[in-house]
């Protein structure tokens, strides 16, 4: 629903002069490298890309239960738990 909201949102807005879709596609990429750094660093070896998110294998015991220093950050971010 996200996505189908933020479509709109952002066409309506290119329509009538608000945004320059360049200067949104430049801050949107941004804004993604911005989110893969932090579920870089709230989950380690778990990298964002433009298909998905990628996991290394070696990550699997913290997504088995098991846990990771530093990975909660007090809202509810930890490795297998989130």
């Amino acid at each position: 629903m996200l996505r189908a909201e933020m479509s709109a949102l952002t066409g309506l807005l290119e329509r009538r002069g608000v945004i320059d879709r360049g200067e949104w596609l430049i801050r949107l990429e941004r804004e993604a490298e911005k989110l893969s750094a932090d579920y870089e660093r709230r989950f380690p070896r778990v990298t964002a890309t433009e298909t998905g998110l990628t996991l290394d294998k070696r990550s699997l015991p913290w997504m088995k239960g098991g846990t990771v220093t530093g990975a909660n950050d007090g809202n509810g971010w930890c490795g297998g738990h989130g």
